[in-house]
This record gives structure tokens, C-alpha cells and sequence, in this order.
């Protein structure tokens, strides 16, 4: 007779459960000194962090007020009647142009003469704007120095950077 093997079926499944419940109450005053502990030490930073931050605020305001007494100023002297400025040039140049050095002369004087351009109705494009906001002081009197090279073959030499012809002579 040959040796028949049953078929053995082996269940090595295991489970295991395990709940684990604590429960503890921290008095309020515990807490309350953990609080007061984390806000002495992040106090420094922060408010070092809010006073840079009025700081910079203030110098962007000043910035801004330069920016519109200058514009002020050259529509004076222009005596030509002013109009709204359109809130998509308006608000940027505002923006971009109160981030400048208020010591930086040259470029507080580029934007009030945008602003006052743009008061006085002339075509002032947007993307303008953004390109004075991209240059320094040292940067915008090269471009005007290269542009104004040949201003004697040129009757109106700022007229030749609107997106009309030149007026060439």
C-alpha cells in the first residue's frame, strides 16, 4: 500500500489587539506658563520683525509723497490742465515706485516725471512702469545719455520713446 499524505492545513494567522487609553490633565497655570515661556522667546523676533516692517512702510510712504510733490512741481510748470490718471498705470507706479531709495534722486525724479506725464494726458503705456522699475538710478542716465546722443538731429528727443513715430527733423 502506498503511502497516501493527507493534505495539512496550518492557519498561522495571529491577532493582537492592543488599546492603550492615557488620560492626564495639565493644570492652566502649567499651560499658561508654557505660553508665556514661547512668547518670550519668539518676542525678539518678532517684534524686531514688526518694527522693520513699520520702518519700511514709513520709507515707501515718504517715497510716495516725493514722488507727488516732484509730479506736482513739473505740472506747475507746465500750467496745462491735469486729468485722472488711469488706475492700471496709477497703481503700479505707486507701488513699484515707492520701493526706491529715497536717496536715489535720479529715479525718484523718473517717476514723478511719469506721474505728471501721465497726469497731463499723454500716452503713458503700463509696461513703462515695469521697466523703470527694473533699472537703477546709474542705469536710467545711460539710457538717457544713449538715447539723447544724436538730440540734435532730433526735435523732440523723449517724444521718439512713445509707441507713435519720432518727430526727426
Amino acid at each position: 500500500m502506498k503511502n497516501k499524505k493527507s493534505p495539512i492545513n496550518v492557519d498561522l494567522a495571529a491577532r493582537a489587539e492592543a488599546k492603550l487609553d492615557i488620560r492626564a490633565e495639565v493644570p492652566s497655570t502649567s499651560v499658561g506658563r508654557l505660553v508665556d515661556a514661547f512668547t518670550d522667546i519668539i518676542r525678539p523676533f518678532s517684534e524686531g520683525r514688526g518694527l522693520k516692517a513699520d520702518l519700511i512702510r514709513v520709507q515707501r510712504e515718504e517715497v510716495a509723497t516725493a514722488i507727488a510733490r516732484l509730479a506736482q512741481e513739473r505740472i506747475a510748470i507746465e500750467q496745462q490742465k491735469i486729468g485722472p490718471v488711469p488706475s492700471k498705470l496709477l497703481v503700479p507706479l505707486l507701488e513699484k515706485g515707492s520701493c526706491e531709495d529715497i536717496n536715489d534722486e535720479v529715479m525718484i525724479r523718473r517717476w514723478a516725471d511719469l506721474l505728471a506725464s501721465a497726469s497731463l494726458g499723454l500716452q503713458v503705456q503700463p509696461r513703462l512702469v515695469g521697466i523703470l522699475g527694473e533699472l537703477t538710478g546709474n542705469q536710467a542716465l545711460l539710457l538717457e545719455r544713449i538715447a539723447c546722443n544724436h538730440k540734435q538731429s532730433v526735435n523732440w528727443p523723449y517724444g521718439s520713446f512713445a509707441d507713435s513715430p519720432g518727430n526727426f527733423a
